[in-house]
């Protein structure tokens, strides 16, 4: 079941030069509006990739994501922010659970997990040379995952093995929950998209108000579509 909530964006603006100016779609206003909407947008992503689904024929059974989908980042011996092994290990996992390979897989990580790539593939030139790519913007796909670049991901506690970075038992391993999965395995539900509107309002003085609104909803389809990797920083 996917519940769709609406968001809103308002500003006002009493400077005449200011108010020609938002006729213009690239004007501050429109952009503002739109970047405000944007995070909105992702945020109820991100909530709804790991949070609870709900099921059944009146939505009403919630699903959690099982320990079993989670990944704890490691390099063998301790848990580590994001790194090529972690990557290969999340990786098998979707092989395991049979996800289709023509299916593009996405991961969405913070600069902070970009940024451990880089250094951890410095030895191997090739990975280092994609990563530093990735960086720069020239390619936006490494060891399969086309990258999300997000700072708007949570951080999280889970019980996990340092060595295996498996979750339900071992020790505390705390970090940025970054998101990798199947492009079916999460919907985004848009009920209205972005629109927006320009009204002078009396009881401002006259002022004009730019004012933008969306009604939009999301949910995880699948739970073997879907890994939450949690990177040490």
């Amino acid at each position: 079941m996917v519940v769709m909530e609406d968001y809103e964006w308002a500003d006002l603006v009493d400077e005449e030069d200011k108010i020609r100016m938002l006729m213009d779609p690239t004007s501050e206003y429109a952009m503002a509006a739109a970047w405000a909407l944007g995070r909105a947008k992702d945020d109820v992503i991100i909530a709804n990739a790991i949070g609870s689904a709900y099921s059944g024929e009146s939505g009403a059974t919630a699903v959690v994501l099982p320990d079993t989908q989670k990944f704890a980042a490691n390099n063998g011996s301790a848990f580590t922010n994001l790194n090529v092994n972690t990557l290969r290990k999340v990786k098998k996992m979707f092989m395991a659970n049979e996800v289709d390979s023509s299916i593009p897989l996405y991961m969405a990580c913070s600069a902070s997990q970009i940024e451990s790539l880089l250094g951890q593939t410095e030895v191997t030139s090739s990975d280092y040379n994609t990563v530093k790519a990735l960086v720069q913007g020239d390619v936006d796909t490494f060891m399969g995952f086309k990258f999300i670049p997000l700072e708007r991901l949570t951080t999280a506690s889970v019980t996990a093995s340092a060595t295996t970075g498996i979750v339900g038992s071992g020790t505390t391993a705390t970090g940025r929950q970054c998101i990798a999965w199947a492009q079916d395995g999460v919907m985004m539900v848009t009920g209205k998209d972005i629109t927006t509107k320009i009204d002078e309002l009396p009881t401002k003085s006259y002022s004009t108000q730019v004012y933008a609104k969306q009604s939009i909803g999301a949910t995880r389809m699948e739970e073997v579509k879907v890994v939450n990797v949690i990177c040490t920083e």
